[in-house]
């Protein structure tokens, strides 16, 4: 609609309100499309010579989340399982609170999602 109207009033200064309108909306996606909310680390946690599991934990002034994802040749192949709630400020894999566990068949990530608690969050990956 707004096209609509900078096309009928292209000679009047409501043409350049318009125009105005448009970059700062322009303006803002762009700035929400940069993920200004959110900071993602990127951690390599497994790696052979078929694939590698990178654990990517976000943080957003929402929550905070761990996701483990399936590598493969450098792109992001698929996330495996649902994502993992953290505590603020926390990084297990930073701070080491993780295990791999590997099988013939399967590869079991072990992540420690709470400074204070004992138990850990279990995300299996059929190799």
């Amino acid at each position: 609609m707004t096209i609509v109207k900078l096309i009928k009033y292209q000679k009047g200064a409501l043409s350049k309100i318009e125009i105005f309108g448009l970059l700062i909306i322009a303006v803002i996606i762009s700035f929400v499309g940069r993920d200004m909310f959110s900071d993602w680390k990127n951690h390599i946690i497994y790696s052979s010579d078929d694939i590698s599991v990178i654990a990517r934990v976000n943080r957003t002034m929402f929550g905070n989340r761990c996701d483990i994802c399936i590598c493969r040749n450098g792109a992001v192949m698929k996330k495996v399982d649902e994502p993992l709630a953290l505590q603020s400020d926390y990084d297990p894999i930073e701070k080491h609170y993780y295990e791999v566990l590997e099988d013939e068949q399967e590869l079991t990530i072990r992540v420690k999602c709470s400074e204070d608690s004992s138990r850990y969050e279990e995300v299996t990956i059929k190799i």
